[in-house]
């Protein structure tokens, strides 16, 4: 059997992301960490380097948001 995707969960709102995670992982995914801010999200990746999946928000309710997060990763990574 494969291993289970690597999950990076950025979401601001505290219910929607244990919703989330708890769905993901009831499925067999692993969710690596769940961070409720862009710089948590940020530093997440940076320290995961085995994610296969990144689940953002767009509005983080900050001037940094899921959008800029998700180029900074397609500019940043594999």
């Amino acid at each position: 059997m494969k291993s289970p995707f690597n999950i990076l969960i950025v979401e601001d709102e505290l219910l929607i992301a244990e919703m989330l995670k708890e769905m993901l992982s009831d499925l067999g995914y692993n969710i690596v960490q769940v961070c409720q801010n862009y710089d948590s999200g940020a530093k997440a990746i940076q320290e995961h380097n085995n994610l296969d999946l990144a689940i953002l928000d767009i509005n983080l309710n900050e001037e940094k948001t899921g959008v800029l997060l998700g180029q900074e990763i397609s500019e940043n990574h594999d």
